[in-house]
């Protein structure tokens, strides 16, 4: 399935379309900052962002919150 199909299937069965990283040493400074967030909250272009880009996306009920989550404290 071509991922921008997403977009409209989301919309039909009440979701969101959310960026997922894998959060590493390795995560592009871009893909962190999109981790978490929904279609339209800073992006538009679905991954991959880049070569090597390890992010996906996914799909969360509506009734979900999905905010990009706080860098865990060193």
């Amino acid at each position: 399935m071509d991922r921008r199909s997403l977009l409209p299937l989301a919309a039909a069965i009440g979701h969101n379309v959310v960026w997922t990283s894998v959060l590493d040493e390795s995560t592009s400074d871009y893909c962190r900052a999109m981790h978490g967030r929904a279609y339209g909250d800073g992006w538009t272009e679905p991954p991959p962002a880049h070569h090597n880009c390890r992010s996906t996306l996914a799909l969360v009920p509506d009734d979900v919150s999905v905010s990009s989550p706080q860098p865990a404290a060193a």
